[in-house]
């Protein structure tokens, strides 16, 4: 019984992995928020807390500081 080489098998395997990889991540670069900004408060703590589910996060990395959706400095090594 004859069996295919692998290494074609391999190849083409990879580069199709490749390939739908920077489709999905190109197709999430555009994507459009779901969540309209009204349904956020931002906090005077640097924080932002979800309406609905009360989700709280920070808006930048520890360390840095940030103003008008934009951080400054370098993140804190923890």
């Amino acid at each position: 019984m004859n069996t295919p080489p692998l290494r074609p098998i391999m190849k083409y395997g990879l580069s199709l992995i490749t390939v739908l990889l920077l489709l999905f991540s190109w197709q999430a670069a555009f994507a459009t928020p779901t969540t309209p900004t009204s349904e956020f408060i931002i906090n005077n703590d640097g924080t932002v807390t979800h309406k609905t589910t009360g989700l709280t996060w920070m808006r930048c990395a520890m360390g840095q500081t940030g103003r008008v959706g934009t951080c400054f400095s370098c993140p804190r090594e923890t």
